[in-house]
């Protein structure tokens, strides 16, 4: 019973984590779609100042792109694309933090045990001095001492109560490590937390590419000439004239993209999120701190990462027929467009992300506080969520 009771408790968490996840990100990719259409259009603008399809576009600015949209296709347009992007986002970040969650104690429990191990290692040492075996010669005898691993337990065993009972100050410096492990959020080196981000955003874009891709198609609909009715309407033709390739177009710079900007973002918001805890009075709002940690670490890491989004877009617009690889493309981007154009549309993006990262993890903290009753980074962070 106890253990059905244990499994139906981890499937209730695991749901609960999805939905959270899922919220989060419909909710905050609704408001914000209309950034990554004016992004998109700065993207296309600049590419068609630079092919001379445009008249003057590189003249084009974020306020001038903005009035052009809501002129010609009105205020609506904005939002344009949002149903196949509430679709991605909303499965993305469900199966995102899901993921994540799984990694993350995978990642912690791999740690943990190296750590184990190591004290283990270390104490033993410390505890028996020599080497074993250890050769003694008496004349022409030879006596091998040889402590065997049952006696070498025993003996751990006998010893460690006693040091226990006796060592009042390493029994309260162990304490106080403990609890410091605890207030830092279980925190695991970097390189554990940047794979965790990096392996976990990888699966996620590559189960969703598809979507991405339509997404992408909707919102540059009007400068393409290809009109889709719906979301479903935009696979169905995608798929009758590219085939699977097509749905899968961009995948390569998608993950050169996603996989380093969210082991970049996951780093960053654990040590700003730690930083600004430390930094700021013991009053602050949690919700306060993980909102501020989000737009941080999401402007931090887009920067970073914005030419391969780029790359990404030029590969999802082009037809088949024109299509590049990665490389190529951005070779070529380079060669005819300049370096500049690898960072066109970076404004809105950051823009975008970094209010993204900032309502999507402030309110998925809050949630999975509320629901799952604990956090990514170790369960004696939930403690620390309802400061107010």
């Amino acid at each position: 019973m106890a253990s059905k009771n244990g499994t139906a408790g981890k499937r209730g968490d695991a749901a609960a984590i999805f939905a959270a996840g899922s919220c989060s990100g419909m909710i905050t990719s609704s408001v914000l779609q209309p950034l990554d259409v004016i992004k998109t259009h700065l993207m296309a603008e600049h590419h068609a100042g630079r092919t001379g399809n445009r008249a003057s576009p590189l003249s084009s600015s974020f306020a001038m792109v903005v009035r052009e949209i809501v002129r010609k296709e009105g205020i609506l347009s904005l939002w344009r694309g949002t149903g196949p992007t509430v679709l991605r986002v909303g499965l993305g970040a469900g199966l995102y933090f899901l993921m994540l969650d799984r990694v993350m104690t995978g990642m912690r429990t791999l740690h943990e045990t190296r750590q184990q191990a190591a004290h283990t290692a270390a104490l033993e040492r410390e505890t028996f001095g020599r080497p074993a075996p250890v050769e003694q010669d008496r004349g022409k005898d030879t006596l091998e001492v040889l402590v065997s691993p049952q006696q070498e337990l025993r003996e751990i065993e006998q010893l460690l109560p006693s040091e226990a009972s006796t060592s009042g100050r390493e029994s309260g410096t162990s304490e106080r490590q403990a609890e410091k492990r605890a207030e830092a959020g279980g925190s695991l080196p970097a390189l554990y937390t940047m794979t965790a981000g990096a392996v976990t955003r990888s699966t996620a874009a590559a189960l969703l590419c598809p979507v991405t891709v339509v997404k992408t198609r909707m919102e540059y609909s009007a400068v393409t000439g290809h009109v889709y009715r719906n979301t479903f309407h935009a696979v169905e033709s995608i798929f009758r004239t590219e085939g699977v390739r097509g749905l899968f177009s961009g995948l390569g710079p998608t993950l050169l993209r996603d996989a380093p900007y969210s082991g970049l973002y996951l780093l960053m918001y654990d040590k700003t999120r730690r930083g600004l805890r430390d930094l700021l009075p013991a009053s602050t709002s949690q919700v306060y701190i993980n909102f501020m940690s989000g737009g941080l670490a999401g402007g931090g890491a887009t920067l970073a990462t914005h030419p391969p989004d780029v790359v990404r877009t030029r590969l999802q617009l082009s037809s088949s027929g024109n299509r590049r690889g990665a490389l190529a493309t951005a070779r070529h981007i380079v060669q005819t467009e300049g370096v500049s154009s690898l960072f066109a549309g970076i404004t809105p993006r950051v823009a975008k992300r970094a209010m993204q990262m900032a309502l999507t993890w402030s309110l998925y903290e809050e949630l999975t506080r509320i629901f799952v009753k604990r956090s990514i980074w170790g369960s004696k962070e939930v403690g620390r969520q309802g400061v107010s």
